[in-house]
């Protein structure tokens, strides 16, 4: 039996590669490797330009679900192609088994699949809620709206599998139950990743690194806090650190230490070079967006982890992530001397769980 599957994938492959790709590559993995028929939907341009059409979709979708952003915002346009795409799709392949949906951000398919008989299994990437009210400085009242829409689309799932243990449990503390997918790396990052294990056996490790990118707003926060507290609180004439990684040269300015090397962006050859000459990883996060994929690598790498509680959420029970709270205990862990991490399990039951689903979405839902 042919299980036909419509994915609409959040962050299709393309160089350079970051965590939403990496994340997206595992569960391209995941499908490819249960031989299931996946056809991506892809929003290629309409053969005609329709942008009345568009907006008034939009605007209709967007006050029946009382997205007052979207108009704020100026979405209406993309909201409405991405709900005419979906209807198109549907109504043209009504053969679809289920719908693997990673846009969660765009709260459309949820409303749209049941017409068509189609079971939505959600792999959000991350709540979108924080995400986007983060970045535009919304107040408190605004994300607690925020967060009810975005937790009633996937209430109307038939399956969720978060990616962080704490996205879960919010959303089990809202009375929607979802399933928890660890991140683990792809096999192409697995190779990647072996090969600097094995470097690191025979290479002198005297640095700290941080890695990040400085494009990303919460990490630019990261950055500063850390630096912050590894100038008022550790001994900085006994170790030194770098940081690598996506406009981070625009950096030296604001972090100007002498034990901090910022070497900017990088090559993957580079970055390569950078991971096996480091004592150990640097994670600091003042809020929890993001970085979630960063941990499961370094560890796959044999990169001993050290990161502040925020940073570390999901990863805190692997071995290898070294937590600290504060400053003091940031200077400790930088004095310390460790052994190569052992590689994280791989979460082999919840991707046969998320399978499962697949093969049987009407049984299981």
């Amino acid at each position: 039996m042919t299980h036909k599957i419509l994915r609409s994938c959040a962050f299709p492959f393309q160089d350079p590669t970051n965590g939403g790709i990496h994340r997206s590559e595992q569960i391209t993995e995941i499908l490819q490797q249960n031989n299931l028929d996946i056809n991506e939907l892809h929003e290629s341009p309409f053969k005609q330009a329709r942008p009345i059409l568009d907006r008034l979709t939009g605007g209709w979708f967007s006050l029946q679900q009382g997205d007052w952003d979207a108009f704020r915002l100026r979405r209406l346009g993309s909201i409405g192609r991405r709900y005419i795409l979906y209807k198109k799709e549907f109504a043209n392949h009504q053969n679809y088994q289920a719908l693997v949906w990673e846009t969660t951000g765009e709260k459309i398919a949820p409303y749209i699949a049941p017409q068509y008989n189609i079971p939505i299994v959600a792999l959000p990437h991350q709540l979108e809620s924080y995400f986007h009210a983060y970045f535009r400085n919304y107040k408190q009242d605004q994300i607690c709206d925020l967060l009810k829409r975005e937790i009633q689309s996937l209430s109307l799932c038939n399956q969720i599998f978060t990616i962080s243990a704490e996205d879960q449990i919010l959303l089990a503390n809202h009375g929607v139950a979802a399933d928890y997918l660890p991140y683990y790396p792809s096999q192409r990052l697995v190779n990647f990743y072996s090969q600097v294990r094995e470097q690191r056996l025979e290479t002198k490790k005297d640095f700290f690194l941080i890695v990040g990118s400085a494009g990303n707003h919460s990490s630019r926060e990261g950055f500063r806090e850390l630096s912050a507290w590894i100038d008022s609180t550790c001994q900085t004439d006994s170790f030194k650190v770098k940081m690598v990684g996506y406009k981070t040269e625009g950096l030296k300015e604001i972090l100007n230490y002498p034990w901090l090397e910022i070497v900017g962006t990088v090559s993957q050859e580079e970055l390569y070079k950078y991971l096996t000459q480091a004592i150990g990883i640097l994670i600091h996060q003042t809020k929890g967006i993001g970085v979630l994929t960063r941990i499961p690598e370094m560890l796959v790498g044999g990169i001993p982890v050290i990161a502040n509680r925020i940073a570390a959420r999901s990863a805190t029970q692997y071995t290898g992530v070294n937590i600290y709270h504060s400053p003091e205990e940031l200077s400790m862990l930088l004095q310390q001397e460790y052994s190569i991490p052992p590689y994280p399990p791989k979460p082999k039951n919840a991707e046969k769980r998320l399978v499962d689903f697949l093969l049987n979405p009407h049984q299981s839902s």
